[in-house]
């Protein structure tokens, strides 16, 4: 039995007696993120009906959503476009969404996630002049209800990999996808959804303080069988059956074999199974593994401790630290805030500077005391959430660009092009793409193609990205990308050629065109090498590859300002290219 049936039959087991009878658990091959796996219940057509999307376990309600489910049914009555309704939920958050919502209709006109810039929102002025309520205090509940019409989205679509995503392209294209979401803002009930480390924390604070109900530790952990079944005692302590509650304890759960001094105080915590807990010390808002050990006078404070961590006496522990397993703090030492304390260095794919890393963050780490502090750096933040990192080893880039140096990608020359706003990270973070993709043996694939292009989407929704900008920037950053490159004629050619499904996905209109073109002119006013073959590639790129069409080259030569150096340079070229066109239709008549 493999891993993915082992796992199948252990839900089944747990829970399908709890949804009588009617459980179906199914697995999907080479599916990396929700919209993957939507994808693949829209193509096999698995949904028969309207359904509600829940794609994070760690998903949490307190109503069986009696009163949203028929007003979603309602507005799908009486519009077949309204396909999706978001459930959120009040909180007071630094890391909340922002969202615009129509007064009357509760319609979505502007979507924000919060792990989006939020420094800036793009406004249509023709909000101004209708009722829209704009939110920053209203977090997403993780639930969505969803028109069957609404799964047809995903089918044959890959230019989404987050949901996020897929509710940018709905509010951008609006007029030709002919799709209307709205929101719900529940006050009646608790909905949420943990995510991350403090999202878990606020979960277990609302588990445990009955905000959830009937959603308790006493009622949800039966049905895991590697659980004992707890009892809320005095001042709401969950502990298993027979065991005694520590008295100075409150709203906390505690495992068996739990050992917690008198005079220690607990609030809004929890621990596994045989935990110690010395004198006179402090834990609040804290979630603890198995086997944690904590010495006297300790204060710890909104932190996650993991199996057989051992605390010495009088240790401070900030909020937001993460203590790894088997990790031994000495007394007297100090956690800073959000620092992590692991028995191993960071990852190599995490550490600074180092070749296989394209998140938006890296670690950095000193040892000390026997154990390694982990410390978060920010990078410039990327689109829609984390991205897959792709990592590779340097090595020739093909046959065709085998005397390509890979120093060159990653230390190559860049020209001082300036650009103000989302455009200017918009191109960096696309000739960041390119470059990861570069580096890659199978570059040329249309696997890695594909992949890029979705780089390059998630990009252009994240950050609003308009469709003159989009052209102009795409080419802009493969020039730039490397001047080893774009010096020879030869490399720049065979790249172009090798990488032609990109460009006849983003170059098809004569428009987009001009802007292609309007990026190579930009380019060359910078680079006097690149300046040198443009006249070279510009033909090929018209008589080679019948990319570029006689009218758009020559309207857009004859536009050019005329302290333009390329007007001089191209004059040979352009007569050439209209007296090839003027002998093909002599040849026609």
């Amino acid at each position: 039995m493999s891993l993915e049936e082992e796992i199948c039959e252990s839900v089944m087991e747990r829970w399908f007696a709890q949804f009588h009878g009617k459980l179906k658990v199914m697995t999907f091959q080479n599916c990396f993120n929700v919209n993957d796996i939507l994808r693949e219940v829209a193509t096999r057509r698995l949904l028969q009906h309207d359904f509600i999307l829940i794609d994070n376990v760690a998903t949490f309600c307190s109503s069986n959503l009696a009163n949203q489910l028929p007003a979603f049914k309602s507005r799908l009555r009486q519009n077949k476009n309204n396909v999706l309704t978001l459930l959120y939920s009040p909180v007071q958050s630094r890391e909340c969404s922002v969202i615009g919502v129509q007064s009357f209709t509760n319609k979505l006109v502007v979507y924000n996630s919060y792990e989006e810039n939020r420094s800036q929102i793009n406004i249509s002025k023709n909000l101004f002049i209708t009722d829209t309520v704009f939110h920053s205090d209203v977090s997403p509940c993780g639930i969505a209800i969803c028109a069957l019409e609404f799964a047809d989205h995903f089918v044959g679509n890959y230019d989404f990999q987050t949901f996020d995503g897929i509710i940018h392209d709905i509010i951008t294209n609006e007029e030709f996808l002919m799709q209307n979401i709205h929101v719900e803002i529940i006050t009646d009930m608790t909905a949420f959804s943990a995510n991350d480390y403090p999202s878990l924390l606020k979960a277990h604070s609302l588990l445990i303080k009955k905000k959830a109900y009937p959603l308790t530790f006493d009622n949800i952990l039966p049905y895991f069988k590697d659980f004992d079944r707890l009892e809320c005692k005095k001042n709401d302590v969950y502990i298993p059956a027979g065991d005694s509650a520590p008295s100075t304890a409150k709203d906390s759960v505690f495992g068996k074999g739990s050992d917690v001094d008198k005079t220690a105080s607990i609030d809004l915590s929890s621990f596994g199974i045989n935990a110690k807990i010395g004198e006179g010390t402090k834990v609040t808002s804290s979630i603890c593994g198995d086997s944690v050990k904590i010495g006297n006078k300790c204060v710890i404070d909104g932190s996650i401790l993991q199996n057989n961590v051992c605390i010495g006496d009088g240790v401070q522990v900030s909020k937001n630290c993460i203590i790894g397993s088997n990790v031994v703090i000495p007394s007297g030492s100090v956690l800073e805030s959000g620092s992590i304390s692991q028995t191993t260095p960071p990852p190599t794919r995490f550490q600074k500077d180092h070749s296989e890393n394209e998140n938006n963050w890296y670690f950095t780490s000193e040892q000390t005391n026997g154990y390694y502090i982990w410390r978060l750096c920010k990078r410039a933040r990327r689109p829609l959430g984390h991205r897959d990192s792709i990592s590779s080893t340097a090595s020739s880039i093909s046959k065709n660009l085998a005397e390509l140096n890979h120093d060159d990608l990653n230390d190559s020359e860049t020209v001082d092009v300036i650009y103000q706003g989302n455009n200017s990270v918009f191109l960096s973070e696309v000739k960041e793409t390119m470059l990861s993709i570069l580096r890659l043996e199978n570059f040329a694939s249309k696997e890695q193609v594909e992949k890029m292009k979705l780089e390059i989407n998630a990009s252009k929704l994240a950050y609003n990205v308009a469709p003159d900008d989009l052209s102009k920037n795409i080419f802009l950053a493969f020039i730039d990308m490397s001047a080893d490159i774009r010096h020879s004629f030869k490399k720049i050619s065979e790249l172009f050629k090798q990488w032609n499904v990109l460009w006849l996905n983003y170059y098809k209109r004569d428009s987009s065109k001009t802007q292609f073109l309007h990026a190579i002119e930009e380019y060359a006013a910078k680079d006097e090498q690149f300046f040198k073959i443009v006249p070279k590639f510009l033909q090929f790129l018209f008589n080679d590859e019948d990319f570029l069409p006689e009218e758009v080259i020559v309207e857009w030569y004859e536009n050019l300002p005329n302290t333009s150096s390329l007007t001089s340079s191209l004059k040979p070229l352009i007569d050439w290219i209209q007296e090839e066109e003027g002998d093909s239709s002599e040849d026609e008549d």
